[in-house]
């Protein structure tokens, strides 16, 4: 009888582990959803300000530069030789 309740314990210690990391992993899975969604809905409102900005500018130097796309320009044109 004492090897069943001890079969017994480490079933139910196994149980609580696993239930553990379902718990965890279920959470990690909640939290990346959230996070999507969040990240999702600052790209939109960003976009709607810069919609907004773009069809009435504000007077120059009155913004901020959140709408600004800082993106390399690359043209044909030679540039000064780096001396």
């Amino acid at each position: 009888m004492n090897k069943g309740i001890l079969r017994m314990k480490a079933l139910l210690e196994h149980l609580a582990c696993i239930a553990a990391v379902c718990a965890l992993l279920l959470g990690l899975l909640f939290y990346l959803e959230h996070r999507k969604e969040a990240i999702a809905a600052v790209d939109d409102e960003r976009h709607d300000r810069c919609l907004k900005e773009a069809l009435s500018p504000p007077p120059p130097f009155k913004h901020s530069l959140d709408c600004v796309g800082w993106q390399r320009i690359r043209s044909d044109i030679p540039l000064p030789a780096q001396g």
